[in-house]
């Protein structure tokens, strides 16, 4: 078996595979909501597997520029609540410091957005190293082709 680079099924492959993680993730946190932090805990922890997981099974280029999706999700659910909270559809926030009433709320969301340089670069990393060592790991299995 081969991986190739950037086919179109590998890319449609890993979408379904992102999407119904997505789907799992949030289906089980609104599942969950009565014990909601040690659901948003272990949660990320699964994401973060999963995440790795579907690295380590496509062959994908992550080049820079991609540091744009993380940020688009981020700021997709940063809007979101905002919407939410406006609206009065919820009184709680998931994670307090997103709170604009409270005093150190920009110094969180500077701080998140930060935060997301160092996660970004520590993925790109992973991918990298997959990258480079695969190749010599597996060499009947992996061809590479760019």
């Amino acid at each position: 078996r081969s991986f190739t680079n950037g086919s179109a099924s590998n890319t449609f492959t890993c979408t379904k595979f992102s999407a119904f993680k997505t789907l799992t993730v949030c289906c089980y946190i609104i599942l969950n909501l009565s014990n909601f932090f040690q659901v948003t805990d272990g949660m990320h922890s699964v994401n973060a597997v999963l995440l790795l997981i579907d690295t380590l099974l496509n062959n994908m280029p992550f080049p820079w520029y991609r540091i744009a999706f993380f940020v688009f999700w981020s700021c997709s659910y940063v809007t979101f609540q905002w919407v939410i909270h406006a609206s009065g559809a919820l009184s709680w926030w998931p994670y307090p410091f997103l709170d604009l009433a409270s005093p150190g709320a920009p110094l969180w969301y500077l701080a998140m957005a930060v935060a997301h340089v160092p996660c970004f670069s520590a993925y790109w990393l992973v991918v990298k190293a997959k990258r480079t060592y695969f190749p010599r790991m597996f060499p009947q299995a992996y061809v590479r082709t760019s």
